[in-house]
C-alpha cells in the first residue's frame, strides 16, 4: 500500500507499481532467514520492524517524490540494516552485519547476472567457498583447534609448535595443488595470466610468491611477471568521498574498494597490448597525493613469460576482458576461519582480516589504526564486487591458520582498549565501535602469545606478511 507521499516505485524495465511497504518487509524477512537459524524474534516481525525503519528513511532522503525508483528503495534498506550496527545487543536482528552483508550480496549478485558479467550457474545468495570451509573444519576438529577454549590449550602447554607446524604444512600443501593445477595449462600451452583476488588482507602477495615458488621448480622456464594493478587508479577526484565527524573535526575517508576506482579502459587496452607482445607504459600512482604523476614504466611480457595480477577486482570480466577466458587461471583465497567462543559463537572471518590490515598498515604504511578501523565498512561494501565471483575461480585457497589470533592480540590489544572511548562517543563511528566491541570481547576468551611464541612462526608463512618477518618481503 501507499506510504506516506511515495505512492509508486519505478522498476529498473521502466513499469511503475505501487510503493508496497509489504514487499519491503518480504524481502528483509528473506534475508533474515538466509543468515539466521534463530532470530531473536520472529522473523516477520522483525521485518517489519526493519520495514518501518526503511519508510523512514525513505521520507528523509525523499521527503518529496511520489514516484521512487528501486534503486532508492534498495539504498535505503541498505542504509537501516548499516545503522542497525549501532545498536549492539540491542539491535533487531541476532546477526546485524551478516544480514546487512546478506542483502548487499543478493542485491550485487542478481544485479551481475543481469548485466551478463557473471554466469547465473556462478551467482548464489551464499559466497563461502562450502568445500574448502568443510575442510578447514574438519581439520581444526581434529587438531582441537576449532574452540577458544582448544586454542587457549595449545598456547597454555608447550606443544605450539606442533600446531604451527601442521597448520604451516597444510597451507603448503593447498599452494602445491595450485602449482599443480597451474602446471597442467602450461603444459597444454594455454595459460597466459594468472589472477590471485580475494578480500583485503587474505594474503595475496604471499600466496602469489609462495605458489610461484613451486611453481618455478616443476616450470623453470616459464617465469611469471607481475603488473602492479594498483597503479592504474583514477585520481582522487574520481573516487568516492566520505566524511566522519570525529570529536568535532569532520574526517575525509576515500574509497578505493570499488572497481569503477580503476582506470579500466586503460587497464584493458594495455592488457590486450601485452597479450600481443607490445609493450605499455604503466602509469605511476601516488597513494600520498591521490594523483597520477604522468611517471611511466615500460611493461612488456617476454614469450616465457606469463602475467601475474594480483588484485581484489581480478575475478571481475570487466577487468580483465582484453585477456580470453581460456588463457586465465582464477585464484580466489580467503582466510576462513573456523573458531567458535565460549558461547559456541562463530568469529567473524572479517574480524581477522581487520586485525591482519591494521597490524599491517601500521607497521608498514605509517597508517593509524583508528583510520584502518572506521574505514572498514568501506572494505566489506567492497567485497559485495569480489564475493559473488567465488563460484567462478578455478580453484580456492583458506589462506587461514587456526594459531593465529593469540598473535594477532599481542599485536594490536593495547591500541584497541585506548580507541575504544573514542569510538564510543562518536556516533559517526558506529560500525567500527560495533567491530571493536566484537574483537575485545573475543580477546577476553583468548590468551596472549609471548614473544617466544611469536618467534615460531616460520618466515615463509603467510602469518608474516601482516606481522613482519617475512622472507618474500625482504629489502
Amino acid at each position: 500500500m501507499p506510504s506516506g507521499k511515495h505512492r509508486t516505485v519505478t522498476k529498473r524495465n521502466g513499469d511503475v507499481v505501487p510503493f508496497d511497504k509489504a514487499r519491503i518487509q518480504h524481502v528483509i524477512k528473506k534475508a533474515i532467514l538466509a543468515v539466521e537459524k534463530s532470530p531473536k524474534m520472529d522473523p516477520e516481525r522483525e521485518a517489519a520492524h526493519y520495514a518501518d525503519e526503511v519508510v523512514s528513511e525513505l521520507h528523509r532522503t525523499c521527503p518529496s517524490a511520489e514516484t521512487l525508483h528501486v534503486e532508492q528503495v534498495q539504498d535505503a534498506i541498505v542504509q537501516v540494516l548499516h545503522r542497525d550496527l549501532a545498536r549492539g545487543e540491542n539491535s533487531y536482528s541476532s546477526k546485524p552485519e551478516s544480514l546487512w552483508m546478506a542483502y548487499l550480496l543478493y542485491r550485487e549478485g542478481h544485479c551481475l547476472v543481469r548485466n551478463g558479467r557473471l554466469k547465473p550457474e556462478h551467482f548464489s545468495p551464499d559466497t563461502r567457498p562450502k568445500e574448502r570451509l568443510e575442510e578447514r573444519r574438519t581439520w581444526n576438529q581434529e587438531h582441537d583447534c576449532d574452540t577458544t577454549r582448544g586454542l587457549n590449550r595449545w598456547y597454555k602447554g608447550g606443544s605450539l609448535i606442533d600446531l604451527i607446524r601442521a597448520a604451516e604444512e597444510r597451507s603448503s600443501a593447498q599452494l602445491i595443488e595450485v602449482a599443480n593445477r597451474v602446471g597442467d595449462m602450461l603444459s597444454e600451452g594455454r595459460l597466459r595470466a594468472m589472477m590471485i583476488t580475494g578480500p583485503t588482507s587474505s594474503g595475496k602477495t604471499s600466496t602469489s610468491r609462495k605458489a610461484l615458488r613451486y611453481l618455478s621448480e616443476a616450470h623453470p622456464s616459464v617465469r611469471f611477471r607481475a603488473l602492479e594493478v594498483d597503479m592504474y587508479f583514477r585520481d582522487n577526484k574520481y573516487t568516492e568521498k566520505l566524511q566522519y565527524r570525529v570529536d568535532g573535526k569532520m574526517i575525509t575517508d576515500v574509497n578505493f574498494e570499488l572497481p569503477e576506482t580503476y582506470d579500466i579502459a586503460l587497464l584493458n587496452e594495455h592488457l590486450a597490448a601485452l597479450m600481443q607482445g607490445r609493450t605499455v607504459m604503466v602509469p605511476h600512482y601516488d597513494f600520498r597525493g591521490g594523483i597520477r604523476t604522468g611517471e611511466t614504466t615500460p611493461f612488456r611480457l617476454e614469450p616465457d613469460e606469463v602475467l601475474l595480477l594480483d588484485c581484489m577486482h581480478a575475478l571481475s570480466p570487466q577487468l580483465t576482458e582484453a585477456i580470453p577466458v581460456e588463457n586465465k587461471f582464477k585464484l580466489y583465497i580467503e582466510p576462513l576461519t573456523v573458531l567458535s567462543d565460549h558461547n559456541g559463537s562463530p568469529v567473524y572471518f572479517t574480524d581477522v582480516r581487520l586485525l591482519r590490515r591494521m597490524i599491517r598498515d601500521v607497521r608498514t604504511r605509517g597508517y593509524p589504526t583508528a583510520n584502518t578501523l572506521w574505514h572498514w565498512h568501506l572494505v566489506r561494501k567492497g567485497e559485495r564486487f569480489i564475493l559473488p565471483y567465488v563460484h567462478s575461480a578455478d580453484m580456492v585457497v583458506d589462506t587461514g591458520l587456526p594459531y593465529e589470533l593469540p598473535i594477532l592480540k599481542a599485536h594490536v590489544r593495547d591500541e584497541l582498549t585506548r580507541l575504544l572511548p573514542m569510538f564510543e562517543r562518536n556516533e559517526d563511528l558506529f560500525d567500527g565501535h560495533a567491530r571493536l566491541q566484537r574483537i575485545l570481547r573475543l580477546f577476553r576468551q583468548i590468551r596472549n602469545a609471548t614473544p617466544g611464541q611469536e618467534a615460531l612462526v616460520p618466515p615463509d608463512s603467510i602469518l608474516r606478511e601482516f606481522i613482519g618477518g617475512s622472507v618474500f618481503f625482504e629489502k
